[in-house]
């Protein structure tokens, strides 16, 4: 059982519960510069009499607003979920876009690039079994769209406790996997709630896998990494997984595409992400925090807190192989600003398979949209405090196909200054 202390609130809807807890004096005793509300909770959403199933999440008001109360209509909310899959949002929390880092000696400094200078944030550790979030059943979860379900019920109690909120302008922004979560999530929630959705962001999306999983080939030919007997090896392989999925052999796909494409060894291990760097470290410091806090975050004493779990990645074998491009053209139908961002130097979701399903799309105004041009976008450098040249845009009415120059996988953590920039190039889109 989790063990709860005062502060925590507590609601009732039929049968679900959300427990929250107010977590800004345990930050600002750590970090005196906390000047905005935080908290964490867990929403206990699903059949709870066969398990327990909670998912939690992390809540992080606009700088300077420091009581929910304070929330106004027309201020913006971000919604962060992870990729993976299996992976959790904490990880971008604390390694790229939240207020927050931890060092190595765990001492807290403040991210000069947090989003929320720009946003309320509300990162979600989903599916179950993920991060912070568990059940209490055997089985692991292995559909994006059976995910889905829980994180609106999670929503629903959120905003049920959180008037002001849930009149906010939502977004729901993530990486990697997220490519393949958010466009179910969000299709759902459109269809399915009046939840004031305005718009989704996702960057190194993994959402159309029959043109994703061989433009790594030529990209590491590109950039010298490979020769080309191994492009010719590599490209064969590519085929040979995406004949596994078509003839629904998902175990064998996953095995292959990443062994030999996604994570060939001859990439080496630490540049998978980003071609350029090397760095070996990256994230550990914040999942010995939450382990040595795990009271504070009401964690389970039994749960380890990890920022990936493999076996939510095996289990989503076969999901891995559908593509979300029906339900991104639904949410052009219905209005929604669609922002894909792509790192240049993305080596595992490349930008040349981005721009490929991108340019897919089945939507009225996409004839129009190809015709435009790619501009570029600036940011200030905080060094030379001079303009710099970020990347490249193309925008048409609702979709926007944005490119970071010398980032990777993760964008926020390789170019914070130019990610800070992009998200207010999207709120002014």
């Amino acid at each position: 059982m989790l063990f709860f202390v005062e502060l925590v609130v507590l609601i009732s809807l039929g049968q679900c519960v959300i427990y929250s807890k107010d977590q800004t004096n345990f930050y600002k005793n750590l970090l005196p510069s906390v000047d905005y509300y935080i908290e964490t909770g867990y929403a206990s959403v699903g059949d709870l009499t066969k398990s327990e199933n909670r998912l939690f999440y992390s809540l992080y008001l606009k700088e300077a607003t420091t009581r929910k109360s304070d929330v106004k209509p027309t201020d913006e909310l971000i919604v962060w979920i992870y990729g993976g899959p299996g992976c959790s949002s904490q990880d971008s929390n604390f390694n790229e876009n939240g207020p927050i880092l931890v060092d190595d000696d765990q001492k807290l400094h403040a991210r000069k690039t947090s989003w929320n200078k720009q946003a309320h944030l509300l990162y979600l550790d989903q599916p179950f079994s993920v991060g912070m979030s568990y059940w209490t059943r055997d089985q692991m979860m292995n559909s994006s769209w059976d995910a889905a379900d829980y994180v609106i019920e999670l929503l629903a109690q959120f905003f049920e406790l959180n008037k002001e909120l849930a009149n906010a302008r939502m977004h729901i922004w993530g990486e990697s996997y997220a490519g393949h979560y958010i466009p179910v999530l969000a299709e759902k929630i459109k269809k399915q709630t009046k939840i004031n959705l305005v718009g989704i962001g996702i960057g190194g999306a993994w959402s159309h896998p029959k043109v994703q999983v061989t433009p790594t080939v030529p990209q590491l030919l590109s950039y010298g990494v490979i020769d080309q007997y191994q492009y010719g090896k590599m490209m064969k392989s590519g085929i040979e997984a995406l004949e596994a999925a078509e003839n629904k052999e998902f175990d064998r796909y996953i095995a292959i595409r990443d062994a030999e494409i996604m994570f060939n060894e001859i990439i080496g291990p630490n540049f998978r992400y980003n071609i350029q760097f090397y760095n070996t470290d990256v994230g550990v410091q914040y999942e010995d925090f939450i382990n040595n806090h795990k009271e504070q975050f009401d964690l389970p004493t039994n749960i380890t807190f990890n920022s990936c779990n493999q076996d939510i990645y095996a289990a989503f074998a076969e999901d891995q192989s559908i593509s979300v491009l029906p339900s991104i053209e639904y949410l052009l139908q219905e209005k929604i600003k669609i922002f894909v961002y792509q790192g240049q130097l993305d080596t595992v979701v490349t930008l040349a398979g981005v721009e490929q399903w991108v340019n897919l799309l089945k939507w009225q105004e996409l004839p129009t949209w190809k015709k435009q041009k790619k501009t570029q976008w600036k940011f200030i450098n905080p060094i030379t405090q001079e303009e710099e040249t970020a990347g490249t845009i193309k925008s048409y009415k609702l979709l926007h196909f944005c490119v970071v120059y010398n980032a990777g996988h993760m964008t926020s953590t390789d170019q914070p200054e130019a990610s800070f920039q992009m998200l207010k190039n999207y709120f002014d889109v």
